[in-house]
């Protein structure tokens, strides 16, 4: 095992370089640059136009100052320069990127991380009951409820509710003294709050964004293991233990359920990314200043160090994702072994 995981490792060093270059290429090449944005913003930099010659002597200094205006080559072995050192900045602000990047990290990690927990606490014993039971009131029921989720756009959900819990009369007739916060984390009082209450206040906070970035991956992941799960039990030595007398519960828990975890073990490579990720139009809507809002804002300002280093999160996760999925595949069916692999 340490002598393929030491393997893996090394293989991840081309491949992420390879991530970095194509990265960096896309990036540079789109139009616009730190300079034109700090400057003179996108519009007059594609039509040529500056408000004046000092204008265009700062923007030109600037250029020159991050080596804006030397060839890709150059750019790219200053960016690994920066990179190897640390010393990724915003470019118009020309502050360190860390300080508002972990901040941003925290947030978007956190809430994934209860989103992620959500989704396969509920996926996994729904899928199971479902392929235990085919085509019974439960499966029929489930199935049409889970597609339907899953066909509900995220940013209509969530609108949705950012609407509803805007109405007083709604939160009033139900007995609430105030209606349901909506925007932020946090309420403008959560620090003369006691610790107790800023949870509450916290909880209340992110249920609606929690619940937008739940219900559609529960629809799928639940649909992963119901498919797993049917087709593991309908394999010969599930029969045989089920001629030997074996219960229900027994053959389903102990003999199926290890090998109908692959597909939602493979899942988890491309889940992990999401918790770098974030989820853009989630944040905005909800006003939550995560990585996501925070990414999608650097690619407005050309904030290239920001945005390459979020793509290098999660290309790092990604490729975690897939090592400990081949891991977590010894370790669920013994059968499998690291030289298959």
């Amino acid at each position: 095992m340490a002598t393929y995981l030491i393997k893996r490792l090394f293989l991840m060093i081309p491949t992420l370089f390879g991530i970095l270059v194509v990265s960096f290429l896309v990036i540079r090449l789109a139009p616009g640059d730190p300079a034109a944005e700090k400057f003179g913003g996108a519009g007059q930099a594609a039509s040529g136009v500056n408000a004046s010659r000092g204008t265009e002597a700062a923007e030109k200094r600037f250029r020159q100052r991050h080596g804006f205006d030397k060839p890709l080559p150059t750019q790219f072995a200053m960016y690994l320069n920066r990179l190897v050192h640390g010393d990724m900045i915003f470019f118009q602000s020309e502050q360190p990127i860390w300080k508002e990047l972990w901040a941003a990290l925290k947030i978007t990690m956190l809430l994934n991380l209860i989103v992620f927990t959500l989704i396969y606490v509920a996926a996994v014993p729904l899928g199971i009951i479902s392929a235990a039971y085919p085509r019974s009131t439960f499966d029929r029921f489930s199935t049409m409820a889970l597609f339907i989720m899953y066909s509900l756009p995220s940013f209509w959900v969530a609108e949705l509710l950012r609407q509803l819990a805007m109405q007083n009369w709604l939160w009033s007739s139900l007995g609430f003294q105030s209606r349901w916060p909506i925007m932020g984390l946090k309420s403008q009082n959560f620090d003369s709050l006691t610790s107790f209450e800023q949870l509450c206040d916290y909880a209340q906070h992110i249920v609606l964004p929690v619940l937008c970035l739940t219900y559609g991956g529960l629809a799928y992941v639940s649909r992963q293991m119901r498919a797993g799960m049917l087709e593991v039990i309908r394999q010969d030595y599930i029969r045989t233990a089920e001629a030997k007398g074996c219960s229900k519960a027994r053959v389903i828990l102990v003999h199926a359920l290890r090998n109908s975890l692959f597909p939602i073990i493979t899942l988890l490579a491309s889940l992990l990314p999401f918790l770098v990720g974030g989820s853009v139009i989630i944040e905005v809507i909800f006003n939550i200043h995560g990585m996501g809002l925070l990414s999608y804002e650097g690619v407005l300002r050309r904030e290239y160090d920001l945005v390459m280093t979020t793509l290098m999160l999660s290309a790092v996760l990604t490729l975690i994702g897939i090592l400990v999925s081949d891991v977590l595949y010894v370790i669920v069916n013994p059968r499998v072994s690291f030289e298959d692999k």
